[in-house]
Parts: C-alpha cells; sequence; structure tokens
C-alpha cells in the first residue's frame, strides 16, 4: 500500500520548515518539502523517502510522537462495500458479487487492457450489460455509490456510451459519454414525476489522447464526484433523489437511446456502495500503472 502523509504530517513539515529554530540541513529540506507537498496533495511518497524523514523529524521535533500518526491508515480498505469487480480476463464474469457480464461483439486480449486483458467492442453494436435493471440503481436512488475503471479511446473524433443505464427522457437513469469535441457529458436522471436532470456535467477535451486513462465516478449522497486519473475534475449537486428502478440495464459500449461507440478498451472495473477517499483513489491509480482485484 501507498504511504501518504496526513494532514498533521503537513503541519509538522511547515512546523520544521518555518517555526523550528533547528537548522535542516540541504536534503533534509528538500525532502521535507516534498513530504508536505504530498501530504497537502494527497499523494504518495516511496518507502525510502518515509524512511529517512522520520529518521530526522522523530528526534528534531519535541512534538513528534510516532511516525504512524503522520500517515493515512494502511490496511486494505478497498475491498468494503465492493460489491462487483470485472477483470474483462478472457470474459465479463463478476470477481466479487454475482453479476456477471453478458457480452456480445466484444473481444477480450492483453492488447486491450491495461493490466492483463481488457474488453473491446469488435463492432458499434458491442456491449457488455451486468445484470438487470435494478441491479446498480443506487446511483439514481442513493446516490452513494463509486465506480472505478480504466478506458482507452481509439480516436479522439469518435463517440463513446462508456458506461450508463439511460432509456429515454422519462426514464430514471444515468450515463458517462463522450462525443467528438471530444466534450464528456455526464447525466443523472429521475424520469418522470420529478425534475428530468438531477445532473449534468459537460467537460470539454477530458480526453486528450488515446492512453489509457483512469476514470472514477461517486457520490456521497449530496455531491457527485468526478476524477481522471486520480485528480477531481468536477463536483456537483445530485439534486433531490427519488425511489425507483432504472428501464435499462448498466452497460458498457452501448447505452440505450445514446447508442453505440466507436471502438474503445476498458478494463479494471470496480463498483462499490459507498464513496472512495481520496487515498483510495490514488492506491487504484498507482502512480499510473493502474492495480487490480483482490488490490
Amino acid at each position: 500500500m501507498a504511504i501518504i502523509p496526513n494532514t498533521e504530517c503537513y503541519f509538522l513539515c511547515e512546523w520544521m520548515l518555518n517555526i523550528s529554530q533547528q537548522r535542516l540541513t540541504g536534503p533534509q529540506t528538500t525532502l521535507t518539502n516534498i513530504i508536505r507537498s504530498a501530504a497537502l496533495s494527497v499523494s504518495s511518497v516511496t518507502d525510502q523517502q518515509w524512511h529517512d524523514f522520520n529518521n530526522y523529524a522523530s528526534w528534531r521535533n519535541p512534538y513528534y510522537l510516532v511516525y504512524r500518526d503522520y500517515q493515512y491508515a494502511s490496511t486494505n480498505s478497498l475491498l468494503t462495500s465492493l460489491t462487483n469487480y470485472y477483470d474483462f480476463e478472457g470474459n465479463s464474469n463478476d470477481l466479487v458479487g454475482s453479476i456477471n457480464g453478458s457480452a456480445s461483439n466484444v473481444g477480450y486480449n492483453t492488447l486491450y487492457g491495461k493490466i492483463g486483458q481488457g474488453v473491446r467492442n469488435t463492432s458499434g453494436s458491442g456491449i457488455v450489460s451486468f445484470g438487470n435493471n435494478t441491479n446498480f440503481t443506487l446511483v439514481q436512488n442513493t446516490g452513494i455509490f463509486a465506480f472505478n475503471f480504466w478506458v482507452r479511446l481509439s480516436s479522439l473524433a469518435g463517440t463513446y456510451s462508456i458506461l450508463g443505464n439511460l432509456g429515454t427522457s422519462s426514464h430514471k437513469g444515468f450515463y458517462f459519454y463522450s462525443n467528438p469535441a471530444p466534450y464528456v457529458n455526464g447525466v443523472i436522471s429521475n424520469g418522470s414525476g420529478a425534475p428530468y436532470t438531477l445532473l449534468n456535467i459537460i467537460l470539454s477535451k477530458l480526453f486528450v489522447d488515446t492512453s489509457f486513462h483512469m476514470v472514477t465516478m461517486q457520490g456521497d449522497g449530496t455531491y457527485f464526484y468526478l476524477y481522471f486519473d486520480g485528480v477531481q475534475v468536477a463536483k456537483c449537486s445530485l439534486g433531490t433523489l427519488t425511489s425507483g428502478n432504472s428501464t435499462n440495464t448498466m452497460a458498457i459500449f452501448t447505452i440505450t437511446t445514446l447508442g453505440g461507440s466507436s471502438t474503445m478498451d476498458f478494463d479494471e472495473f470496480g463498483c462499490w456502495s459507498r464513496a472512495l477517499t481520496l487515498p483510495e483513489i490514488f492506491t487504484l491509480f498507482n502512480g499510473g500503472a493502474g492495480v487490480t482485484y483482490p488490490f
């Protein structure tokens, strides 16, 4: 697990750099700045950096307790409330739950994967659907969820139905979609009987190349968050949630009403019945290398 200095460590570094009368050597000043920056951005440092920092911080700081008080817990919490996971190693089976994907016009290959094999739509009508229309309605019913996946677009000029279960304007559901701008459009809707669009985000040029990128979509019941390669790029109010099921099954590559996709690759798809923490998102990103179940 990554070592991520916490908020207390940030203030410790501030004290060491700007308040303490004890002199740090040049390398110690450099490393303390690295640790402070990591604490501020909730990003990780190497084991060696953390070890070296603690070697001099523990005796230079009279308020220092033990180094474990200055990092986030390193226990693997990513398994907590993980409801489904798909690694697409030759199939679209669920490694955690029992909601296996049903696939049509797709292929599995290491050429399509971020880690090992991934899945690619082999035609514009390709689709992998998951369960039935009641399985993933936590998005629009409770607004407490997290989806994390890696996706690679074949062209910035394509149109991509990346993930969703939306139908017509009278349906409850959501979708994550990229059109040729390449704008990204994310919508969560209530359907009839309530304001149709609970949330509608439009981001310009989120995808700027044809490499794999990690997308995290999540809600905490009040806000919807979108992260791209571990960086938050959108935060919006969810609106007023109402109970009820989507009329469509959650799927990748093809979303009802929006249609199919240009060729794209999809891999390492995890679903949680809670929002993820920033350290957990950084763990999943893993410096761009990604991780796979069981993390």
